[in-house]
């Protein structure tokens, strides 16, 4: 460790140290998030297209068989329902496969939000330990002006520990917070997207049992 590092952190405080290491665990999940969001990324269009392919190339039930086979391995919230949709197809009626859809779609929603609650309470809870810690920095202020030491270098100690709470504070807030609204709205668009997409792929299948 640098002695700049070490100099920040003894005149921070402990609740600097506690800072430092909370945001290292929101990078770690926002890092996380992105990654994930990046490899689920494939559009639900795509997907329908897709399946319409290989349904109109292969008549009857190889269709659907080359359709899920082609969403094999696929990540992407549209094809793992799609996948799911398409192994039950031809087991279900209508209204069972559209019952069956509501319970996919309920499952996929934890996977997309997952972790957020956490970085939503970072993104809460920075500027409030900040907060702690600048009051205490102050309390130590004042308990050295309450003594008429007020040249001392306690009392710049007592002032640097609450400037450096606040900033550190801000730090760990600000990303979170960003991260946070950008993944929440995320999430948003594709809950939209996975709602029209399962009912244009609702309405495809519906259209394969009136054709075959």
């Amino acid at each position: 460790m640098s002695t700049h590092m070490i100099d920040f952190f003894q005149k921070g405080g402990v609740m600097v140290v506690f800072l430092t290491l909370t945001s290292v665990f929101a990078v770690a999940i926002i890092l996380e998030r992105a990654r994930f969001f990046w490899r689920v990324r494939r559009a639900p269009g795509a997907v329908l297209e897709a399946i319409r392919s290989e349904i109109e190339k292969s008549p009857g039930r190889d269709g659907i068989a080359n359709a899920r086979k082609a969403l094999e391995g696929d990540p992407s919230p549209a094809g793992r329902v799609g996948a799911f949709l398409l192994s039950k197809s031809d087991e279900l009626t209508a209204d069972e496969l559209r019952t069956a859809l509501e319970v996919q779609l309920a499952k996929e929603m934890p996977r997309l939000e997952e972790r957020l609650t956490t970085l939503n309470t970072l993104a809460t809870l920075g500027p409030l330990l900040g907060l702690a810690g600048t009051v205490v920095g102050m309390i130590r202020a004042f308990a050295v002006m309450s003594r008429g030491d007020v040249a001392s270098s306690a009392l710049a100690g007592g002032i640097s520990e609450a400037l450096y709470s606040t900033a550190m504070g801000l730090i760990v807030a600000i990303p979170c917070y960003f991260a946070y609204n950008t993944f929440a709205r995320r999430v948003e668009v594709t809950a939209a997207e996975l709602e029209t997409f399962s009912a244009e792929l609702l309405a495809l299948l519906g259209q394969r049992r009136r054709r075959f």
